[in-house]
């Protein structure tokens, strides 16, 4: 059975490389919410895990937020998929002092932050992860598009020198994303965690794209559209997530277990006394 779940996920991760060779993080990124959607009907069929009113209202809302995007997500605003256009586009003065600044400020979070506070607020942890994260989509979507060209074209872009450049870059990227996303879940509620980094990563990954392809080619009301698409979808994963961890229902439920044992406590030594007394009379 682990096996099983194992293959999936790495089906699933290639199939997400996949979405983003063909088009652009903008679109993909907010979709991921979907999978929060689908994972709690499934196990609301499969491991019999009740999903409330307000978990049903969040997975509408995010469903809702998923149309909205994928009927007005802007187009790619580079239709060369070759590697050195895209070194073009990463070696370019905007998105140089964004990734610089990225990196520079995921560094002192880990030597400076981390170690202090790290333990304490999720967010320092959750922040290294979006950052370093939203700089691995935009190079595994370049690395996508240099492999569908190869492919498609004949024209191998594995003889570009830059192209292992991007590889190296999106490993690391990677490993780190994963590294500091499993501190935060080991050391904080997952409720809390999942739609905290859902939230931020998403959108410093659309910053990181906005910056790479120079802006994005959209009408004014596509763009307001998107927005409020991407926002009604950090609404309905917020509440979904939340559903999941209501104190009320586990604050009450450990009550009743409480006086259910101070009951059945009290009912033994009720017994026992009148076991005694019972004794006592036949003695004397």
């Amino acid at each position: 059975m682990w096996w099983t779940g194992m293959i999936l996920m790495i089906v699933g991760e290639l199939c997400n490389f996949i979405a983003y060779a063909f088009t652009q993080a903008i679109l993909v990124t907010p979709l991921g919410a979907l999978a929060v959607v689908i994972s709690a009907v499934l196990s609301s069929i499969f491991l019999k895990e009740r999903l409330s009113f307000q978990g049903k209202i969040g997975c509408l809302q995010c469903i809702l937020g998923a149309v909205m995007i994928i009927l007005h997500a802007p187009e790619q605003s580079s239709a060369d998929s070759t590697i050195e256009t895209f070194k073009s586009l990463v070696i370019s003065i905007g998105f140089l002092i964004y990734a610089g600044l990225a990196i520079l400020f995921s560094l002192f979070l880990i030597f400076y932050c981390g170690p202090r506070w790290g333990k304490k607020n999720m967010l320092i942890y959750i922040t290294i992860c979006s950052l370093i994260g939203s700089l691995s989509v935009v190079f595994t979507q370049g690395l996508g598009f240099a492999i569908v060209h190869s492919i498609t074209t004949g024209d191998n872009q594995f003889t570009h020198w830059f192209i292992y450049i991007v590889l190296g870059i999106t490993v690391v990227t990677l490993l780190t994303q994963i590294v500091y996303l499993n501190k935060a879940l080991n050391l904080f509620n997952t409720a809390l965690v999942t739609p905290t980094y859902y939230v931020i990563f998403t959108t410093m990954t659309i910053v990181s794209s906005i910056v790479l392809y120079r802006g994005f080619q959209a009408s004014p009301v596509a763009i307001v559209t998107c927005v409020f698409g991407f926002l009604t979808i950090c609404s309905g994963v917020a509440l979904l997530h939340n559903s999941k961890s209501d104190p009320t229902t586990t604050v009450s439920s450990s009550l009743l277990t409480k006086n259910e044992t101070v009951t059945h406590s009290e009912k033994i030594l009720e017994d026992d006394e009148k076991i005694l007394r019972e004794s006592s009379i036949e003695c004397y």
